[in-house]
């Protein structure tokens, strides 16, 4: 049918038309709180560079992509709204827990059936406030001084990672975070498209909030992810109590 449409012979190895290529596209968004953030760079690099912005759905593409082998950096600014209303000493604690061995995500019913989600691994980059692939107490009081404002803090910055990477299974303790601020590879059109999880670091309890009237993805589309990589959902701070790959946001809205 396709040959037909578009004029070669189907009975004919030799002519042919290659079907075209989606764009190099995707979106960036919260690991956490699933809400689209506009105004990512992504920055496609190989003997020439192009850079693009997210739109304000949290998508961007490039028009033009020839076939090869590509290097993407994702960035995000930091706001200084995002840094005071986000980074208290909850986070210190947060990760100096981790630092310990405990996980400080919170019982959702207490005696309940229902247990604390366990640490992502996005979580545990947030943790890695200075960035040497592990969690340990020097994080924490790095926090700290960003939550009160001293001078010598280190900078909270954006870390935006690149969604089908399977950190749940490479990089989900404390002695192995992952490098947050490596490039991504990947080879078009094998790949045509790539998402980013956006992690503040310093904000390991995931109190950030994004702006009134920001889009969301949908538990769905996580889902649909976590069957198709075998993902689990707890990766982006969703509850999955049966592990079946629905949520039970999900299974509650099913009955």
């Amino acid at each position: 049918t396709y040959e037909l449409e578009t004029g070669t012979d189907p009975l004919d190895a030799s002519d042919f038309k290659k079907p075209p290529y989606d764009d190099l596209n995707g979106f960036v968004y919260h690991w956490s709180q699933h809400s689209l953030l506009v105004g990512a760079e992504i920055k496609r690099t190989s003997a020439t560079e192009a850079q693009v912005l997210t739109n304000n759905q949290g998508q961007y593409s490039f028009d033009e992509t020839a076939e090869g082998s590509y290097d993407l950096l994702a960035s995000q600014s930091v706001s200084q709204a995002d840094t005071n209303r986000t980074i208290t000493s909850a986070d210190a604690l947060a990760a100096l827990k981790i630092a310990v061995g405990l996980n400080p995500n919170s019982d959702p019913d207490g005696d309940g059936p229902l247990e604390a989600l366990g640490v992502s691994p996005y979580q545990l980059i947030a943790a890695d406030m200075n960035q040497d692939g592990r969690v340990t107490s020097a994080d924490a009081l790095a926090i700290l001084k960003v939550a009160v404002g001293l001078s010598d803090a280190l900078l909270p910055s954006w870390k935006l990672i690149e969604d089908s990477q399977a950190l749940w299974t490479t990089h989900n303790d404390k002695s192995k975070v992952f490098n947050a601020s490596q490039a991504y590879a990947l080879s078009y059109p094998d790949q045509t498209q790539a998402n980013f999880a956006a992690v503040l670091l310093g904000d390991v309890n995931a109190s950030w909030k994004p702006a009134d009237g920001a889009e969301t993805l949908s538990h769905d589309h996580f889902s649909a992810y976590a069957k198709a990589t075998s993902a689990p959902l707890a990766l982006w701070g969703i509850r999955d109590s049966d592990q079946d790959g629905l949520s039970d946001e999900q299974e509650d809205a099913l009955g």
